[in-house]
C-alpha cells in the first residue's frame, strides 16, 4: 500500500444530486401525471469511474528537502465520476518496472502517510464529476540511473472495477517514464599558476532536479589528497586562500584537482583539472641602510622643532611576485617609555622608503632624552619584518627669533633711521622667541657723531630692565641722548648658545637727535635787484644748523624752501631746494640751490618777492625775504625753420616760428605765403595754398586765390608766441580741381605780421621774408623676406631682409638644452644700422613676442604686431632686425640676425609690422627628467618667416622744370638698330621725367628698338 503525501482537489466540475432531481422533476411534470410512477425508479444512484490522463514527474520540493541520498517523484492521476452516485476510492497503488514491454511491475512499498485514504478513509469522488486531479509523492524506487524507469498507477474503489493506467487509452506510456536523474559538470581552461587569494568554479553546473553539493578534491604530485573542500552554495564557487597559514592554504608546488557534482538522488560526476601551481612569497622583507637625518644637523642628530627624516632599503622575495606593501617607523623618546608613535613611509625610487618623524613630536623634552626608532616592513602577502632600534641625539641649533622690535613705542618693520628729543631717555623692547628657551637678551649701544666735533664712542652692553612673557625692556640713558645721536642693535642667545641678532655692529639701528635751535641761512649768491623778464635766476644759500639733516650728504631731511610771490598774488608759491654741494661732517659749508624758470618772471611796476625758508626735523625755522624788480624784455626776435614736406595729392609742409630766448611776446595778426616756382613753368591757377594750422587755430584762403604768387592768407584768429617759445604751422597746399601741377621742388616764401610788447614798447614791425624749400617724401609699403643668404651691409653681416624670398631652408641649431618642461619665447630688436658700422636700437627691447606653452612638441607659423615709431634716416642707414629666443626664465639668446640693404630713405614711418616667425619647441628626455630645446627657422615658403607693413618714405624727385638729353649713335647708320645709344647731358640728371631729342631714325616701329645699353 501507498502513502500519500499530499491529496489535493482542482479543477472539479461536477453536477450536484439536488440539481439533477430538479431536472428529472421538471421533465415528469412536462409529460404527464401518468409517467410519475416511473421516475421514482430513474432517481436511484449510479457510479462511472473513469481515469481520464495521468502522469509522472521529478517532484523538485520533496527532492530538495528529502533526506540525504533519496528522491521523491511526483505522480498525477486525473480521475471523472459521470454517475449519480458518489464513488469512494480506498487505495492507490503506484507500481515501477525497467519498461513498459517487459511488464515485470513492482510495487512501491516505502509509506510516508497512508492514513491519507483507506477502506476507512475512502477518497469520495462525487457525482458528476467531470475531472478530479489527485497528486500523490512516492520515494524514487531505484539509484541506477542507466534506464529509463517506467510507471503504473493503479486506482481501487470500494465498488466496483480497479482502473490501471497501463490500461487506459488517454494514458501516454511516456507521461508515466522517469527519465534517468545524473547530474552533469564541466570545466574549461586550466589554473596555470596561482599566487595568494584565488577563487576556482565549474564552467557549468547541471540537474534534473535538484543538485545536493560540489566537493573539490586537491591532490599532490605523487597523488596524495591534501585538501577537500564541499561547497553547498548556490554558483558553487570555492573562495580559495593558497597562503599556507590559511586553514586552506597549500604549500609551494604541484597539484591536480578533482570537481565532484551530487545531487539528491544520489547521483554524481566529476571533472579533472589539469596540473597547476601554488608559487607563494611565505619569506619576510628585508631593511636594509636604515638612516635619519635632519635638514639642519646632517645624519643622526635630529634638531628640535624639525622633522627627522628616515629611510631604508626595503626589499622582498619569495615568489615571483613578491613586493613590499607598507612601512612604517614606530618612534618616541628615549625615556623609559614603551608607547611608540607611528608614522607611515612611502616608497620612492627603486627599493628606497622614507618617512618623517614629525618636528611637532621633537620638542624641548627631547633634548634631555634624544629620539629611539624602529622600522617596521609588510609584504602584499602578509609577511611582517621589523629591525631592531635606531637612535638621534637632539640638538637645538637654531637661533632664537626676534618677532617684534618697539622704539619710543613704534613698532620698527624695517632698518630705518630713528629719531628722538635731546635730553630725554629712551624706551626700546624686544619680543624674542626660541624652540627652547631664551636665555639672554642685549642691547648694544653707543654714541655716534653726527655734527663731526668728537670721535664715535665705544659699544656698550646693557641688560634688560625688566621683562614680560617674552618682551625684554631696555632704556638709554637721558644723559648720552645728544646731538651726535646714537646707534644700537640686540643679540640674543638660548641654553644651546645659539646666538640671533637684531641689527649688528656693521649696520645697526640709528638715532638721529634733534636740537632745539634755528637753522641759519645765508644767501651765497648775489639775488639782482633788476632782471629782463623771461630770464632765469639761480640762487644758492647755505643752511647751518646743529641738526645735520642739512648738511650731513645722504641724510638730507631738512627741508629748504624758496618761495615766489609775483605781483597780484596774495600767498608764495614754494620750490624745493636741492642740496648740491658741502659736508658738515668733514668740516664743509652745506650748498643748497634751485634754478627759477624765467617765465616767473613777467615785466611789471612791482618787484617779485623771494623768500627762502629751513625748516629742520625739530620743526625749528629760519626765514630770509629778497625783492627783484623785472624789466621788460627785447624787441621779438622771430626766425624760420623747416621741416619736409609730405603727402601725396595735398602736400603738408611743417615750419616753425621761433622767438629768442629774451625777446618780448609777439602776437601774429596776418601771415603771407608765396610759393616760388623756381624758374619752372608755372600752369595758370595753380597750385593753391589750401590752409595752414597750428594745431589750435586755422588760417584758410577765404577768397581762394588760386595761383603760386602772393597768395595771402587771412587770419581766423591771432596767435601769440612768448621768448623762448615756438610755434608749429603746417601748410596744406594742392592742385586745384582743374590743375595738373607738379608740386615738388618748390620754394615757400613766408612773411609774418605782428604786434607785440608793452609801454614803452608798443607797435607792430613786419618781419622780413624766409624762403625754404620744400622736399617731397615719398611712403614705401613692403613686405621683408628673412632669407637664407648673408650680406654685409654698413660692417654687419647678416642674413638678408629682402624684398623677395628664397627658395632655401635655414634650420637654427637652437638654443640651449635647459632641463624641465618650459615655455618658450620669441621676439625681436630693431635697430639702425649707420654707414659708420654705429647702430640705434629703436624698438626699446624685445617686441612683437609670440609663445609656445610647455607640454609637448609644437611647430608652425605664429605672428605678432609691433608698433614702428617714426624714426629719421639717412640714405645710407639699413635696419637691422634681431630674433631672440627665451627659454622659461633664463636668459634670453639671440638666434639670428637679419639687415636690409642701403634703403636710401629719409625716415621709418609710423607703422604697424606683422612679424611672422616660424619656431619649433622640442620636449626631450623622459617622463620625469624633461628637456627644452627651441628653434627658429626661414627662408622658404613653408617656413616663411617675415616682416608685413615694413614702410619707409623716400626723397621724391622734381619733375616741373624739363630735363633733356641729346641720343646720338656711335654710328651714322639709319635707322640705329645694332649700335649702343648715348645721351649726352644737355640740363641736368637726377629728375622722374626725361625728354630725349633724337638725331636721326632710331627704328621704324616700337618693335624695331634696340634692346641695347643707354650712356650718359
Amino acid at each position: 500500500m501507498i502513502r500519500i503525501a499530499r491529496l489535493a482537489k482542482n479543477k472539479k466540475r461536477a453536477i450536484s444530486p439536488v440539481i439533477a432531481v430538479i431536472l428529472l422533476i421538471g421533465l415528469a411534470v412536462a409529460a404527464s401525471a401518468a409517467i410519475f410512477l416511473v421516475v421514482l425508479p430513474l432517481l436511484q444512484p449510479t457510479s462511472n469511474l473513469e481515469m481520464n490522463d495521468a502522469y509522472i514527474i521529478y517532484d523538485t520540493d520533496y527532492t530538495v528537502a528529502a533526506d540525504e541520498g533519496e528522491g521523491y517523484g511526483k505522480g498525477t492521476v486525473s480521475l471523472s465520476n459521470a454517475g449519480t452516485g458518489s464513488i469512494k476510492i480506498k487505495d492507490i497503488q503506484i507500481y515501477y518496472a525497467t519498461s513498459f514491454v517487459v511488464a515485470d511491475w513492482t510495487e512501491i512499498t516505502e509509506a510516508v502517510s497512508i492514513q491519507d485514504i483507506s477502506v476507512n478513509n475512502p477518497y469520495v469522488l462525487d457525482p458528476l464529476t467531470t475531472t478530479e486531479e489527485l497528486t500523490i509523492r512516492f520515494p524514487l524506487p531505484e539509484r541506477n540511473d542507466n534506464n529509463t524507469v517506467a510507471y503504473k498507477i493503479i486506482v481501487t474503489p470500494t465498488q466496483g472495477s480497479s482502473l490501471d493506467t497501463t490500461k487506459v487509452t488517454s494514458v501516454s506510456e511516456t507521461d508515466m517514464e522517469l527519465l534517468a536523474d545524473r547530474p552533469q559538470i564541466s570545466f574549461t581552461g586550466s589554473l596555470g599558476t596561482i599566487r595568494r587569494t584565488r577563487q576556482i568554479a565549474p564552467t557549468s553546473v547541471t540537474d534534473n532536479s535538484q543538485i545536493k553539493n560540489v566537493v573539490y578534491e586537491v591532490y599532490n604530485a605523487v597523488e596524495t589528497l591534501v585538501r577537500t573542500k564541499t561547497i553547498t552554495q548556490s554558483l558553487w564557487r570555492w573562495q580559495w586562500n593558497t597562503f599556507n597559514f590559511s586553514s586552506e592554504g597549500l604549500d609551494n608546488g604541484s597539484y591536480t584537482m578533482k570537481i565532484t557534482v551530487n545531487d539528491y538522488a544520489g547521483l554524481s560526476n566529476f571533472v579533472n583539472v589539469p596540473l597547476f601551481t601554488i608559487d607563494n612569497d611565505y619569506e619576510e622583507p628585508k631593511i636594509t641602510n636604515v638612516q635619519g637625518l635632519s635638514t639642519k644637523n646632517g645624519i643622526g642628530i635630529a634638531e628640535v622643532g624639525e622633522f627627522y627624516a628616515v629611510s631604508a632599503t626595503i626589499t622582498d622575495s619569495g615568489s615571483a611576485v613578491s613586493s613590499v606593501s607598507e612601512a612604517y617607523i614606530y618612534y618616541k623618546l628615549d625615556d623609559g617609555g614603551t608607547t611608540y608613535s607611528i608614522a607611515s613611509m612611502t616608497q620612492g625610487t627603486g627599493d628606497t622608503w622614507t618617512g618623517n618623524i614629525p618636528g611637532a613630536f621633537i620638542g624641548t623634552a627631547a633634548l634631555a632624552n634624544n629620539l629611539t626608532f624602529y622600522l617596521k616592513a609588510i609584504d602584499d602577502d602578509s609577511n611582517e619584518k621589523s629591525t631592531g632600534s635606531n637612535f638621534a641625539e637632539v640638538k637645538d641649533t637654531t637661533s632664537p627669533n626676534f618677532i617684534t622690535h618697539i622704539f619710543q613705542g613704534e613698532t620698527i618693520e624695517s632698518q630705518t633711521t630713528l629719531v628722538g628729543d635731546e635730553g630725554t631717555t629712551l624706551s626700546l623692547s624686544v619680543e624674542v622667541s626660541d624652540k627652547d628657551s631664551v636665555n639672554q637678551v642685549n642691547l648694544v649701544w653707543r654714541e655716534r657723531n653726527d655734527i663731526g666735533i668728537q670721535s664715535v664712542g665705544p659699544w656698550i652692553v646693557s641688560n634688560n630692565i625688566s621683562v614680560s612673557g617674552n618682551v625684554y625692556n631696555f632704556r638709554l640713558p637721558a644723559l648720552n641722548v645728544t646731538l651726535d645721536g646714537l646707534e644700537y642693535y640686540f643679540n640674543a642667545s638660548d641654553p644651546s648658545n645659539n646666538i640671533a641678532y637684531e641689527g649688528n655692529g656693521a649696520s645697526p639701528y640709528r638715532i638721529r637727535v634733534y636740537d632745539e635751535a634755528s637753522p641759519i641761512i645765508t644767501i651765497q649768491s648775489t639775488v639782482p635787484a633788476t632782471i629782463t623778464e623771461g630770464t632765469d635766476l639761480t640762487v644758492s644759500a647755505s643752511i647751518i644748523d646743529n641738526d645735520p639733516s642739512f648738511s650731513w650728504t645722504g641724510f638730507e631731511t631738512g627741508t629748504v624752501l624758496l618761495g615766489i610771490k609775483r605781483p597780484g598774488e596774495s600767498v608764495y608759491t614754494n620750490f624745493d631746494m636741492t642740496h648740491t654741494s658741502g659736508d658738515s661732517s668733514i668740516g664743509e659749508t652745506p650748498i643748497w640751490e634751485i634754478v627759477i624758470d624765467g617765465a616767473n618772471f613777467s615785466y611789471n611796476i612791482l618787484p617779485v618777492l623771494i623768500r627762502i625758508q629751513a625748516i629742520d626735523d625739530s620743526g625749528e625755522s629760519d626765514l630770509q625775504d629778497e625783492s627783484i624788480a623785472v624789466s621788460d624784455a627785447g624787441e621779438p626776435n622771430l626766425s624760420l625753420s623747416n621741416d619736409a614736406v609730405s603727402g601725396a595729392d595735398n602736400h603738408l609742409l611743417n615750419f616753425d616760428i621761433i622767438n629768442g630766448q629774451n625777446a618780448a611776446a609777439a602776437t601774429i595778426t596776418d601771415i603771407k605765403v608765396r610759393l616760388l616756382s623756381n624758374g619752372k613753368t608755372i600752369v595758370s591757377g595753380d597750385p593753391l595754398i589750401v590752409q595752414i594750422d597750428t594745431g589750435v587755430t586755422v588760417w584758410q584762403n577765404d577768397t581762394n586765390t588760386e595761383g603760386a604768387n602772393n597768395t595771402i592768407i587771412a587770419l581766423d584768429s591771432t596767435v601769440s608766441i612768448s621768448g623762448g617759445t615756438s610755434k608749429t604751422f603746417t601748410l596744406t597746399y594742392a592742385n586745384s580741381t582743374t590743375g595738373n601741377y607738379d608740386l615738388y621742388d618748390l620754394t615757400v616764401s613766408v612773411t609774418l605780421y605782428f604786434e607785440y610788447g608793452v609801454e614803452p614798447y608798443t607797435g607792430s614791425k613786419q618781419l622780413a621774408e624766409f624762403d625754404t624749400p620744400i622736399t617731397q617724401t615719398v611712403p614705401v609699403v613692403q613686405t621683408r623676406y628673412m632669407r637664407s643668404n648673408t650680406q654685409i651691409i654698413n660692417g654687419k653681416t647678416g642674413y638678408e631682409l629682402g624684398t623677395s624670398l628664397t627658395g632655401s631652408i635655414h634650420l637654427s641649431d637652437g638654443t640651449s638644452t635647459y632641463s624641465s618642461d618650459l615655455a618658450v619665447t620669441w621676439g625681436i630688436q630693431v635697430y639702425i644700422r649707420h654707414s659708420d658700422f654705429s647702430q640705434n636700437l629703436i624698438s626699446g627691447g624685445i617686441v612683437a613676442t609670440v609663445q609656445r606653452p610647455a607640454g609637448g612638441d609644437a611647430a608652425g607659423i605664429q605672428n605678432n604686431y609691433w608698433n614702428c615709431p617714426e624714426t629719421s634716416l639717412t640714405t645710407s642707414d639699413a635696419i637691422l632686425v634681431q630674433v631672440w629666443c627665451q627659454v622659461g626664465g633664463n636668459s634670453p639668446e639671440l638666434q639670428a640676425e637679419f639687415i636690409t640693404n642701403q634703403l636710401g630713405a629719409a625716415k621709418l614711418d609710423s607703422a604697424t609690422w606683422n612679424v611672422y616667425y616660424y619656431t619649433e619647441r622640442d620636449r626631450g628626455g623622459g617622463f620625469f627628467s624633461r628637456t627644452t630645446t627651441a628653434y627658429f627657422h626661414w627662408g622658404e615658403s613653408i617656413y616663411n618667416s617675415r616682416i608685413e607693413g615694413f614702410q619707409y618714405s623716400t626723397y621724391g624727385g622734381g619733375g616741373a622744370g624739363e630735363i633733356s638729353y641729346l641720343l646720338k649713335s656711335d654710328t651714322p647708320q639709319s635707322p640705329i638698330l645694332e649700335t649702343s645709344i648715348f645721351l649726352e647731358s644737355i640740363i641736368e640728371k637726377n629728375r622722374s621725367s626725361l625728354i630725349i631729342f633724337f638725331d636721326k631714325l632710331i627704328a621704324n616701329t616700337l618693335q624695331d628698338l634696340p634692346s641695347k645699353p643707354l650712356f650718359f
